[in-house]
């Protein structure tokens, strides 16, 4: 009897650790779009205030071992928290810092993921992409995460913040 309380105690100390980390608390999205030229737009619908981040890394790969981080693509900080916010990576602008990244291409796909500075544990998540999917993409539409293979109009895009 002893043997079994003892492993009791230990998995519901265990179980109750997991309880100890905070969950990421959703503020806004962000979706993928093209410009007139084709490339990444990234655009940000923040539900508060605050200075944007977004990062983007690269799509894990069949070659890849499982403790092996995903390669960083860039990331960008935005220079201040007004709207609208368009992030084109491969042309960033005085609207943002951190150095230009075109893509993605071939087989690539970007995972594209944001927060808000020095508001740790907020999160605006974004979608995944590739080079087919912004081909795919009509000048007014957007792909964002959790969405279905449709993509929304851009018109309807906001920060999802029910």
């Amino acid at each position: 009897m002893r043997v079994v309380s003892g492993s009791v105690a230990v998995l519901l100390l265990l179980v109750g650790c997991g309880n100890l980390v905070e969950p990421t608390e959703q503020v806004g999205r962000l979706g993928a779009a093209r410009d007139d030229s084709g490339r990444l737009e990234v655009l940000v619908a923040a539900c508060r205030e605050g200075v944007v981040v977004v990062s983007i890394a690269e799509g894990r790969t069949s070659d890849m071992a499982d403790d092996e981080q995903n390669a960083e693509v860039g990331a960008w900080t935005a220079v201040e928290d007004a709207p609208p916010r368009i992030l084109r990576p491969a042309d960033p602008g005085a609207e943002w810092g951190g150095d230009a990244a075109v893509g993605p291409t071939g087989d690539t796909v970007w995972i594209i993921d944001g927060t808000l500075e020095g508001q740790d544990g907020t999160a605006l998540h974004g979608p995944a992409v590739s080079a087919d999917d912004l081909l795919a993409l009509g000048r007014d539409q957007v792909l964002v995460q959790g969405g279905s293979d449709v993509p929304m109009p851009r018109s309807e895009f906001d920060g999802d913040c029910s």
